[in-house]
């Protein structure tokens, strides 16, 4: 399961601050999962569900979709960036581009639509019973239109 701390520590990785080697500050860590916590709740707000719910400590666990922990990583070191005073490098910038996208598409789940009995036979709203010469236009009218 990931953590907060799992998510700000790759975060600033991402942003070439810490080395896998080397530990983050309490206070770069409180400060991390602050930035976190507003940014998904921002995704949240605007309709990108993750599913996700404040944490209060980094050891919490982050209930998030599987596949978009490294989206979210990148993402939240676009976030974290400016408060550190670093600029995004352009390998960072393309994985942005991506990892949004990616987050959406794993996000996006096919909706069954059923179609209106306004529709046309033949677009789309088939009917069991057509035939060629004596059908209705559309489903639910009393006459035959042919």
């Amino acid at each position: 399961m990931t953590t907060g701390s799992d998510l700000v520590y790759g975060a600033y990785q991402k942003l070439g601050i810490k080395p896998s080697d080397s530990s983050i500050s309490a206070q770069e860590l409180t400060d991390g999962i602050i930035v976190l916590n507003d940014m998904m709740m921002e995704y949240e707000a605007g309709g990108v569900l993750f599913g996700y719910s404040r944490i209060k400590d980094s050891a919490d666990n982050v209930r998030i979709p599987e596949g978009t922990e490294n989206g979210i990583k990148s993402q939240l070191a676009l976030y974290l960036a400016p408060e550190l005073g670093v600029e995004i490098s352009p390998t960072l910038g393309i994985q942005l581009d991506t990892s949004i996208t990616r987050m959406l598409r794993i996000l996006s789940k096919p909706l069954n639509v059923k179609y209106p009995s306004t529709l046309p036979l033949g677009s789309g709203n088939d009917c069991n019973n057509y035939t060629i010469f004596n059908d209705r236009f559309f489903e639910e009218n009393e006459k035959e239109n042919f």
